[in-house]
């Protein structure tokens, strides 16, 4: 028997079906010692009917032991087909498209919900169908027509012991099959033909709700490998810095997560044989991975409107636009996300991440925007430690400060951008006092780009760098020497 990898509540999937098998083997060896003693019962009979005669005859023994051999193997098929069709597994349904998930979902270590387990798929249910249906039928009629049955299955038991007896019978109506004919054997194949049904029904029910359905299992699992491995890559970050990450990082917040081989196995997939959105995810966060930007978005776009309230949909299109360097479709889509967010810590970390994002959106709108969500993290987290949001509301006041310099912008203007950008570097400084942090370093790096050796594209401080008082704060602290 091929065992069942997989977890089942806290024990190992492999000795839940040795555990299962196990039990199953006493039943088994029953039914072993019971079709043995029935054998015996018929031989027996073989050697009282065709022996104890007037005439005895080993050919009369010959004919009771083929007789009653049809009459076990007929009604215990007959049993067995019905104790199968009662115990034909059901395959597992999908998990809902409206499942919980988003703001009250649980969360993985970066902050997001985490997207739900994949269900089994449903396979062909024609046979679980026809099952259902014949088994309602087959009780239905059994409980009203229970007197006709029996009487049929007497019937049955004449005809087999006429047969023995070479005799004609003359079974009546309906109501006198129950009547006993002497010289008949009919009680004795009435007895087989009820035990072996009742007993190839039990037994073959059994087998089938045990062996088959981990037969079954086996096989789906066999199939549901892919889809395993589409769970895993939904569960994995598509982009290398996530939204929640607080290490200092040059450039802007667009670099993928490296492909695995199982990303690669993975966009070799046919796109149309996924149906369920936590599927397609996997398969479009694969191909993100790999390179495919416009097919993994396309494919997440697809997913949400399958499962338009799950706004893990919507982060995953977030990421991939960033990756694509759309930072502007990013942020409206997590401001989407925003909108239906609840829990406060999930919210502050979605609006620090559209503040980061915010700084590479096309001047001004980018600015204008960073600077929106600055003013509400300081007034919503008015006592937070954390220095990074000051430091990005620095870099959108020194762009800001830059753009108003090109677009003659007043003294005034001016002024109250510089004040801006200089109370947001200190109060970085005086929340990371350590000049080796990494917002300390990346801080001189926009503020000096050339003398810091840094990416010539991360300058948004640069305008600053002939003001004293700008280098005297970014410079302080600094070891002598």
């Amino acid at each position: 028997m091929t065992s069942v990898s997989g977890n089942r509540g806290n024990g190992d999937g492999a000795e839940f079906v040795q555990a299962v098998l196990a039990r199953l083997g006493p039943i088994e060896t029953f039914a072993k010692w019971f079709y043995l003693f029935l054998a015996g019962s018929v031989a027996l009979m073989g050697i009282a009917i065709g022996a104890g005669g007037s005439e005895p005859s080993f050919t009369g023994v010959l004919l009771i032991w083929s007789v009653s051999l049809a009459v076990s193997v007929a009604s215990t098929m007959v049993g067995a087909l019905l104790g199968f069709l009662f115990g034909i597994p059901r395959s597992l349904q999908h998990q809902p498209a409206g499942a919980p998930a988003g703001g009250d979902a649980a969360k993985q270590p970066d902050g997001k919900p985490k997207l739900a387990g994949l269900q089994a798929f449903r396979s062909n249910t024609s046979l679980e169908e026809i099952s259902d249906w014949l088994t309602k039928i087959i009780i239905g009629i059994g409980l009203v027509q229970f007197q006709t049955f029996v009487a049929y299955l007497y019937k049955a038991a004449l005809l087999a012991a006429g047969f023995v007896a070479a005799k004609g019978i003359n079974a009546g109506a309906d109501e006198q099959l129950l009547n006993y004919t002497p010289g008949f054997s009919s009680p004795f194949f009435f007895a087989l033909i009820l035990s072996s049904l009742i007993a190839g029904c039990l037994f073959v029910y059994l087998e089938t709700r045990t062996r088959l359905t981990l037969l079954f299992v086996s096989a789906e699992k066999a199939v549901k490998e892919p889809d395993e491995r589409l769970a895993n890559s939904a569960e994995r970050p598509v982009a290398a810095d996530p939204p929640t990450d607080a290490a200092g990082r040059h450039g802007p917040p667009n670099r993928p997560a490296p492909a695995t081989q199982d990303d690669k196995e993975i966009a070799k997939l046919s796109r149309e044989r996924l149906v369920d959105p936590k599927e397609i995810v996997g398969w479009a966060l694969a191909q993100a991975r790999v390179g495919n930007y416009d097919v993994a978005e396309d494919a997440l776009r697809d997913a949400l409107q399958r499962a338009p309230e799950d706004d893990e949909i919507r982060l995953r299109i977030a990421d991939v636009r960033r990756l694509r360097g759309n930072f502007a479709g990013s942020i409206d889509m997590i401001n989407e996300v925003l909108g239906r967010t609840r829990d406060p810590a999930r919210k502050f970390q979605l609006l620090r991440w559209t503040l980061r994002a915010a700084l590479y959106v096309s001047e001004p709108r980018g600015f204008e925007q960073a600077i929106n969500i600055s003013d509400f993290l300081m007034k919503e987290n008015a006592n937070s430690t954390d220095p990074w949001p000051y430091f990005w509301r620095a870099a959108a006041f020194g762009q800001k400060y830059r753009w108003l310099q090109h677009n003659a912008g007043t003294a005034d203007a001016l002024k109250a951008t510089r004040k801006e950008a200089l109370d947001a570097v200190q109060k970085t400084i005086e929340l990371s006092p350590d000049y080796d942090s990494g917002v300390r370093v990346l801080l001189r790096e926009v503020f000096d780009p050339v003398t810091e050796k840094s990416d010539p594209d991360e300058d948004d401080l640069e305008v600053f760098k002939e003001d004293d008082e700008f280098r005297e704060a970014i410079y302080k602290g600094k070891p002598s020497g």
